[in-house]
C-alpha cells in the first residue's frame, strides 16, 4: 500500500512587499500645472515673491484632490506665501510638493502643513543654487555665444533661432523632467540634483570658454592675411571665457563690458604692434 508523503509547507517571506502609491492626481492635471508654471512670476512681488505663482500653478492638483472648490482653495491657501527660487528649478518643487499633497489626501505618510512649509523653504534655496549657476551663469551665455558664432556667416537669421531653440529646449525639457521626477521620487530626487548639474555645469562652462576664443577670434576680428592677429585675438577669448564661465561668475552686463573694452585696446593699439 503506497502511501501519500507529506506536503511541506514553504516558510513566509520575511521581506516586506513594497507599498504601491496611490495615484489621485491624473495626469492632465500635472499637465496643467506645468503649463502654467510658464506664468510663475506674473505676480511676482516684493512680499511674497514668486509664491502666487506657485499657487496657481499648484491649482489643478489640488481641484483633483479636493471634494469641491472651496476645499481646493483652502488647501491652496498656505503654498501663497512666500516662495522664490530659480524659474526653471521651479518646477521640482512643484512636483515635491504636488506628491505630497497626494499621499496626504490618500491617508499615506506625508508631510504636515509646518512641515511642508520647511521643506518648501529649503527647496527655494537649494534649487537656486543648483540653477543659478547652471542657467544664468552658464547655459545662457554659451547659447549666446553660439548664436553670435551661427550669425557671423552673412548675418544669418540662424543665429537667432539657435539661442532661442538651443535654451528653451534645455530649460522646457528639463521643466518637464523636473516636475514629473520630483512628483514621483520626492525628496529623494531632490537631494542627488546638486551632484548632476554641478558635473553638467562644469561641462558647459568648458565648452563656453572654446566658444568664447571662437568669437573673439573669427566674428569680432575679420579675416585676412594677418593670421597672428586671430591667434592673438583668440588667447584673449579664452581668458575672457574662463574668467566669465569660471568661478568669478561674471554677470552678463560685466562680462559685455570686459568683452568690449577688450576689443576696443585691440583695434586701437593692436595694428600698431609689429608683425601684426
Amino acid at each position: 500500500m503506497s502511501t501519500i508523503p507529506p506536503v511541506r509547507e514553504s516558510a513566509p517571506d520575511p521581506s516586506p512587499r513594497p507599498l504601491t502609491r496611490v495615484r489621485l492626481v491624473p495626469s492632465t492635471a500635472l499637465g496643467q500645472a506645468f503649463a502654467r508654471l510658464f506664468l510663475l512670476q506674473a505676480t511676482w512681488n516684493y512680499e511674497r515673491m514668486q509664491g502666487l505663482g506657485l499657487a496657481h500653478a499648484l491649482a489643478p492638483v489640488a481641484r483633483a484632490l479636493a471634494a469641491d472648490d472651496a476645499a481646493a482653495a483652502r488647501a491652496l491657501v498656505p503654498h501663497t506665501g512666500y516662495f522664490n527660487t530659480h524659474p526653471v528649478m521651479a518646477s521640482v518643487a512643484v512636483g515635491v510638493i504636488a506628491g505630497e499633497m497626494e499621499k496626504r489626501a490618500a491617508g499615506e505618510p506625508a508631510l504636515d502643513e509646518a512641515g511642508l512649509a520647511r521643506a518648501k523653504q529649503a527647496l527655494g534655496a537649494s534649487l537656486a543654487a543648483a540653477g543659478d549657476p547652471l542657467f544664468w551663469n552658464a547655459l545662457r551665455p554659451m547659447v549666446a555665444l553660439a548664436a553670435v558664432y551661427a550669425w557671423r556667416a552673412e548675418r544669418s537669421p540662424l543665429g537667432l533661432v539657435t539661442f532661442l531653440a538651443g535654451y528653451n529646449v534645455f530649460a522646457v525639457g528639463f521643466r518637464i523632467r523636473g516636475l514629473f521626477e520630483g512628483y514621483r521620487h520626492g525628496l529623494a530626487y531632490v537631494a542627488s540634483l546638486p551632484r548632476r548639474l554641478a558635473r553638467l555645469t562644469d561641462a558647459l562652462r568648458m565648452f563656453g570658454v572654446v566658444l568664447s576664443a571662437l568669437v573673439v577670434s573669427t566674428v569680432l576680428i575679420p579675416p585676412g592675411p594677418s593670421t597672428p592677429r586671430q591667434v592673438f585675438a583668440g588667447a584673449i577669448g579664452l581668458g575672457l571665457g574662463a574668467l566669465a564661465f569660471g568661478r568669478a561668475r561674471l554677470g552678463p552686463a560685466e562680462w559685455g563690458v570686459a568683452l568690449s573694452l577688450t576689443v576696443l585696446a585691440w583695434v586701437t593699439i593692436g595694428p600698431g604692434i609689429s608683425g601684426f
